[in-house]
Parts: C-alpha cells; sequence; structure tokens
C-alpha cells in the first residue's frame, strides 16, 4: 500500500495564491486542501488534521490569528504552522503564534517549497 502524501491546509483570501500554490504543492505530491476564509479552514481541519497549515495573517471575517487560535483549541494535535503575510508586524504575530516559518509576501516559491518540506519531514 503506498504511503498517505502529506495533507496541507491552505488558508488564504486571495484566490490566485490559493490556486497557484494549490497547483504547485500538488505537483509536489503534496495533498492540498484550500480554504478561502477562517471558517473554511476550520472546518477542513475538523474534518481531517492536516500535517501542515500554511496561513495568510491578514483576512476578512477571521484573521489568521483567529484561525489559528481555534485551530490550537478546537483541533486534534497541533500540526506546524507556515505563516504568508504582507503585514507590517507579521514577524511579532507569527512568533505569538508559535509558527514554525514566516514568509513576507510576496514571497519566493522555492522558499515556500523548501520551508514546506522541511516542516512535513519534521512533523
Amino acid at each position: 500500500m503506498a504511503a498517505q502524501r502529506p495533507r496541507i491546509l491552505l488558508v488564504d483570501d486571495d484566490l490566485d495564491i490559493r490556486l497557484l500554490l494549490k497547483a504547485v504543492l500538488s505537483d509536489e505530491g503534496y495533498q492540498v486542501v484550500a480554504a478561502g476564509n477562517g471558517l473554511e479552514a476550520i472546518q477542513e481541519a475538523m474534518l481531517e488534521p492536516p500535517d501542515l497549515v500554511i496561513l495568510d495573517l491578514m483576512m476578512p471575517e477571521m484573521s489568521g490569528t483567529e484561525v489559528a487560535a481555534r485551530l490550537s483549541r478546537e483541533g486534534r494535535g497541533a500540526p506546524p504552522l507556515l505563516v504568508i503575510s504582507a503585514a507590517s508586524d507579521a514577524e511579532i504575530v507569527a512568533t505569538n503564534l508559535g509558527a514554525s516559518r514566516l514568509l513576507h509576501k510576496p514571497f519566493d516559491l522555492q522558499a515556500l517549497l523548501d520551508d514546506v518540506a522541511t516542516l512535513v519531514a519534521e512533523a
């Protein structure tokens, strides 16, 4: 039986970023579930816990900070968190959330792939 592909929960309100990252990460062999807002992210994480969460901080309705707090509080386990953000205070927020990595938008795609590979291997 083949090993299960690592499951990544990608949370970003920007459709273009979601589509691009989902395609690139899927091509790399990951199972990617994309959520356009925090509520979708929480629902997806409750259905099947991810091995990694890629999370934007600035989203309408429910911020990335709120999503991370709810995932931590309601989730089954705490998967590594890779924060992607254009926020000026992203480093402080990511540190406070316990994020494993932070990439500032716009980010280098290869840097993201490298971070994802490292975090999934460590999980």
